[in-house]
């Protein structure tokens, strides 16, 4: 006899929120985990980063999602 595989969904991600310079922020790992949580890799679903500037002090990254056609249908 074989068993039937269930699978569960796990709960999903917590957002992780700091205190940046007197406002809240939710951090880019806790973004990508809750993205990745509704959006598989296996969906075809996909995060482009690219590092805008960066110096010393300050580091500025630009985020594109694409869908699962290859569109880009965000950026930040």
């Amino acid at each position: 006899m074989t068993q039937k595989k269930t699978t569960t969904k796990k709960e999903p991600p917590t957002p992780v929120i700091q205190d940046i310079q007197g406002k809240p922020y939710e951090i880019v790992a806790s973004r990508q985990k809750r993205f990745r949580y509704d959006h598989p890799i296996e969906s075809g679903w996909g995060l482009i980063v690219n590092i805008v500037h960066m110096d010393e002090a300050t580091v500025v990254m630009e985020c594109q999602v694409k869908n699962p056609d290859g569109v880009i249908v965000a950026q930040d």
